[in-house]
């Protein structure tokens, strides 16, 4: 599946030169994977909940032992390729005392409170001043039923007041460009992409 912020770190990997990079939500390691190949000179942090974990095994169909090990040694194989990815497998809610600075920042971890609001105010606190924080799977439209995980209006809730108090600039773009991913108005993704100022 494409999705529009591939688009916006191939576009950005040739106007500004990045040298560090923290990614929330590793999943298959494949978009670790692309930002090791558009930003070549940088190192690359990405972080996962740890196999055991209880939400890592319930969401994505890993509950199975076998699936679970399977998608594991695939996501590792693809992080092992480079040396420039260093995969850290923690709970994202653990930066809260990480002092280090990153000039990108991709948060796509869990999308619901209290764990998005966590990350988003993490990646605000450790990017740098001239960086970028992008934020996957923004619901703009009101949810009627939101969930902990995927499904939830909060990312876009705290977006918009660090927007109103005068703390970020952001603009949304769409997820994807097909209309199929477009035609209901409260399905409609967007990617929130963030500056401090």
């Amino acid at each position: 599946m494409n999705s529009e912020h591939q688009v916006f770190f191939s576009s950005l990997s040739q106007k500004k030169k990045i040298n560090k990079i923290l990614e929330i939500g590793t999943f298959d390691g494949k978009n670790a994977f692309l930002m090791s190949k558009l930003f070549q000179d940088s190192n690359i942090i990405t972080l996962d909940l740890p196999e055991e974990n209880k939400e890592f095994k319930k969401f994505y169909n890993r509950n199975n032992n076998a699936d679970r090990d399977k998608f594991c040694k695939e996501r590792d194989e693809i992080l092992s390729k480079l040396s420039k990815i260093k995969f850290i497998k923690q709970n994202s809610v653990l930066l809260i005392n990480d002092q280090n600075k990153f000039d990108l920042i991709w948060v796509d971890g869990a999308h619901g409170n209290p764990v998005v609001s966590i990350d988003i105010l993490n990646a605000i606190r450790m990017i740098n001043r001239d960086g970028y924080v992008l934020c996957d799977d923004i619901f703009i439209s009101k949810l009627a039923k939101q969930d902990n995980m995927y499904f939830s209006n909060a990312s876009y809730d705290l977006i918009e007041v660090l927007k109103e108090n005068n703390l970020i600039q952001v603009i949304y773009i769409y997820k994807r460009l097909q209309k199929n991913y477009n035609n209901f108005k409260n399905r409609r993704k967007f990617i929130a992409v963030v500056k401090i100022k």
